[in-house]
């Protein structure tokens, strides 16, 4: 597996976890530009335990909304009188009348998608192209080579879609050596991944001209479906059914307090 290109140049990149914003640094009054990254999350960390067991996929289904607003995230986020309202809203908005299970995986692994990914990727995104200067540039990976993250947490080797990290696994080693004797296409796409991330560390601008970055009024990203087929998404509405979630009166600006520490001996 070869990586092309070398990651060089004074450019300072610190990336958030769970595919926020690269965040945006001022050093020496020098601006730099930012770069931003999702995976089309068909799974992640947090479900693949789930949806590769039948029992736990069942205890979800019949113990809905109990279990929601822990996997969800808003246990101590709302009242404790709407719980109940919310989890039956979720469901009803990705899965209708339809159990969870097996069969209906994909659906359940888009709610926590979503909900723990998607939405506030999309939401920092927007904030931070409102005071940056710098342009913002923002991409989705939705390539799927033989392996993914997903095979690794799930411990075998269903194909459940695109893992949240899986992008990152083109450009540095994440797991092992998860693709050695790369595939055509799997090389195309280290190249390009290798390729995208290194000219913006060097230049601040990713090599593609036609990129266009996120504006205070234009939601634009590029969607990368392998190494040789992307394309720009232009002024998108909304990604992972943003004003959906956003519906819900979730207190989460006000929920981390400090805690005092003891003053006896």
């Amino acid at each position: 597996m070869g990586h092309s290109g070398e990651f060089a140049g004074q450019n300072q990149i610190h990336c958030k976890s769970f595919g926020l914003p690269c965040g945006l640094q001022q050093e020496n009054d020098r601006m730099f530009a930012s770069q931003t990254r999702f995976v089309d999350c068909k799974c992640c960390r947090f479900t693949t335990e789930f949806v590769a067991s039948e029992e736990h996929m069942k205890h979800i289904n019949e113990n809905w909304i109990s279990l929601a607003p822990h996997i969800l995230d808003y246990n101590f986020t709302v009242p404790d009188n709407l719980k109940d309202e919310i989890a039956e809203k979720i469901r009803r908005q990705y899965l209708g009348d339809k159990p969870i299970n097996l069969e209906n995986q994909r659906e359940f692994i888009q709610i926590i998608s979503d909900r723990m990914f998607i939405v506030d990727a999309e939401r920092a995104t927007r904030f931070q192209s409102q005071v940056n200067k710098a342009p913002i540039y923002f991409y989705e990976f939705n390539f799927q080579g033989r392996y993914s993250l997903s095979n690794h947490y799930a411990q075998n080797f269903e194909r459940y879609g695109c893992s949240h990290g899986d992008d990152t696994n083109y450009v540095v080693v994440v797991k092992g050596n998860i693709l050695e004797n790369t595939t055509e296409m799997e090389q195309k796409t280290i190249d390009f991944m290798t390729s995208l991330w290194t000219s913006f560390a060097k230049t601040g601008k990713p090599h593609i001209s036609s990129w266009k970055p996120v504006t205070s009024t234009s939601f634009n990203y590029l969607r990368i479906d392998s190494g040789d087929d992307y394309k720009m998404v232009e002024n998108a509405k909304e990604l992972g059914s943003r004003s959906f979630w956003e519906s819900f009166p979730f207190d989460e600006n006000n929920f981390w307090k400090p805690i005092e520490g003891h003053t006896e001996l």
